[in-house]
């Protein structure tokens, strides 16, 4: 995927075989930056956006600052409720409550795609190598 308009947010990389099962396996490039296009404003809320974000906004890189390491993310309930707003082909604006946020999160957390260090609203993205 080159320059061209509207697809500068996204890069897929993939190798140059498949195995043997038909799958191609390696990993994209997701650009923080999809999140303020018109393809994720249109993006009807589910618990896969809610995944994505949490792989967007966590830190990249250990924030002192913040007291947080690489893979960890501060949050409040209603920001992530905020940033889930979504908008229909005609303007119409909907976003999820914090309840289903909060729903979510457990369904998350129960499959260990993320840890929590609750109270402090802390999440912790499990390592994978």
């Amino acid at each position: 995927m080159g320059r061209e308009r509207g697809l500068h947010a996204l890069s897929l990389y993939t190798p140059s075989e498949q195995t043997g099962d038909g799958v191609h396996h390696g990993y994209i490039k997701y650009h923080r930056k999809i999140q303020t296009s018109e393809i994720w404003q249109l993006r009807v809320y589910d618990v896969s956006k809610l995944w994505d974000w949490i792989l967007l906004n966590a830190n990249w890189a250990d924030n002192p600052e913040l007291g947080l390491q690489a893979g960890q993310l501060s949050f409040s309930l209603r920001f992530i409720a905020n940033a889930m707003e979504s908008k229909d082909g005609r303007g119409k604006v909907s976003k999820p409550t914090v309840k289903t946020i909060r729903r979510h999160l457990q369904w998350l957390f129960c499959r260990s795609f993320v840890f929590s260090h609750s109270p402090q609203n802390l999440l912790v993205l499990p390592h994978t190598h």
